[in-house]
């Protein structure tokens, strides 16, 4: 077919949002979209991550064929985790299907997608992109040109600059901006058949910024000088969504998604501190006080030039206040005496005898265990409202299908959103740093999380079967190439090689900041 296909990402976008500032006359651009074709709101991934939900689109298949759970995996054989990328996809990427099939792609600021593949036409990589002196895009020189040209690969937390908040918001728009001009110079001077430009600037100001919207959450302050910095945000992607749309005729297929939605939080609830209150996790004795002091002290010395010197012999590479954290964390816990504990994969695991280094549950135990945490968690109240903390809770097998599921944690559980009661909701996190046998505790500076409701828009009629991302991704199939499967059926699984790059030591450390500044990881 030689229908041209448009995605326009904006990772994030909340569809009540949308709906409330289309109503008010804002938004005009996606607002004709709409009365072009159609306008629905769409299920995201359970555990609406961005590294669950955009990995699920670009493969057009469930976590359990695909392979991502999360932001990072468990080693096997080890409590330690490590990063995901795209060398733990073992399908092809939709667009990679199309390119076997003769269509040329365009991809701008894909998130999860580093390390880079081989595409037909051009691409470039966002969110995990370990830094500028990565290859981020294919072919590899376009790379440099786009950093001559001053391109930011992605957008950091507001906890990572220091700015003031005004000017954080402020550099946020310019980087949307300078996102379509990269966007409109690479499309407009190659042939494509499918095209994409994601942005992320959204997701990060939603985080930071919802209490200054939301005048019902207890961070709001009146009169406060941001409450308009997020509709204002929505605002200026309609306009750039304007000049993309420029560049398109009424044949070609336009298609504006969110990989999730969000909505306010103003808790953290740490898992791990209620499984050690029922019973389920131990703590070593004392080495919570212990591991912070050890941090407190390594903080204070990471810019003493003696304790450089002895960095690589502690530590490796690894920067020194980092390593002990990493350490103590994990350390924290007595793995002879815990039967469950929440890791940073998201979600709950079984210390299983014959899987886990130090498994104290019988595999005849596990059963009835997951059982156990499962209904506990269920029953949990939130101590102020007296209404559950736990929207829902699944043991793996009942969410995922596939050949990867063995990888995913053994229970996962999602908080209650309640966009009325921010008081209500919490962001499910593994522990506090300061106070390990803490349940609950402000989820500042986050006061927007996730929701699992996502939008698409588009300016052609949608298929009644797109309701959720990954049948997005099946609707782009059936257009460009005449199938609605993507990488799971259309081609073989991809094998990771030992010899795809590993990110080094400086790299990891560098993304899992990024990823906890974000609120991502703990």
């Amino acid at each position: 077919m030689s229908q041209r296909i448009l995605v326009i990402g904006w990772d994030g976008a909340e569809p009540s949002i949308i709906s409330q500032l289309t109503a008010a006359g804002r938004l005009k651009n996606l607002a004709t979209l709409a009365r072009q074709g159609s306008q629905r709101w769409i299920d995201s991934t359970v555990r609406a991550e961005s590294s669950i939900a955009w990995t699920t689109f670009a493969t057009g298949a469930d976590p359990g064929l695909h392979g991502i759970f999360g932001f990072t995996r468990q080693i096997e054989g080890s409590y330690q985790t490590e990063l995901n990328n795209t060398t733990h996809v073992s399908l092809p990427f939709f667009w990679e299907t199309l390119g076997a099939h003769g269509k040329r792609v365009g991809i701008l600021n894909m998130p999860m997608s580093y390390p880079v593949r081989p595409v037909n036409g051009w691409f470039v990589s966002g969110l995990m992109t370990p830094g500028n002196n990565a290859v981020f895009t294919c072919p590899a020189e376009l790379g440099a040109r786009l950093l001559s040209e001053g391109y930011v690969i992605d957008a950091d937390a507001m906890t990572n600059t220091g700015e003031q908040k005004g000017f954080y918001a402020q550099r946020m728009l310019q980087q949307v901006s300078a996102r379509t001009q990269t966007a409109l110079n690479l499309l407009s001077s190659q042939a494509w058949d499918f095209g994409a430009v994601i942005y992320t600037e959204l997701d990060r100001l939603q985080h930071f910024f919802w209490a200054d919207m939301d005048t019902a959450h207890p961070s709001h302050e009146k009169e406060g000088a941001y409450a308009h910095v997020i509709h204002d945000h929505y605002d200026a992607l309609d306009h750039e969504l304007g000049l993309l749309l420029n560049i398109t005729t009424p044949d070609d297929l336009v298609i504006v998604v969110s990989d999730h939605g969000f909505g306010p939080i103003s808790q953290r609830f740490n898992v791990n501190a209620w499984l050690a209150r029922e019973g389920f996790l131990r703590f070593q004795h004392n080495s919570g006080e212990l591991g912070l002091a050890a941090a407190k002290v390594m903080s204070a010395l990471r810019h003493n030039r003696i304790a450089k010197t002895v960095k690589k012999s502690l530590f490796g590479d690894q920067w020194l206040i980092e390593g002990v954290r990493k350490r103590t964390h994990l350390d924290q816990i007595n793995w002879q005496q815990t039967k469950a504990w929440f890791c940073e994969t998201g979600g709950i695991r079984i210390n299983l005898k014959g899987r886990e280094p130090q498994g104290i549950v019988e595999p005849d135990q596990y059963d009835a265990l997951v059982d156990a945490i499962m209904d506990g968690l269920l029953q949990l109240k939130e101590p102020a409202t007296q209404l559950p903390v736990i929207r829902q809770v699944n043991k793996r097998a009942q969410l995922y299908k596939g050949g990867a599921v063995s990888q995913a944690p053994d229970i996962i559980a999602a908080g209650f959103r309640d966009d009325g009661n921010s008081r209500r909701n919490a962001a499910l996190h593994s522990h506090n740093e300061n106070r390990r046998n803490e349940l609950f505790s402000t989820s500042s500076p986050y006061t927007g999380d996730h929701a699992d409701k996502a939008i698409c828009v588009s300016n052609h009629a949608m298929p009644v079967s797109v309701n959720a991302l990954h049948e997005v991704t099946d609707w782009i199939m059936q257009t460009a190439i005449g199938t609605p499967h993507a990488g799971d059926i259309t081609m073989p699984p991809r094998l990771v090689s030992p010899a795809d790059p590993q990110l080094a030591n400086e790299e990891d450390l560098l993304l899992r900041k990024r990823l906890k500044d974000l609120g991502y990881l703990d």
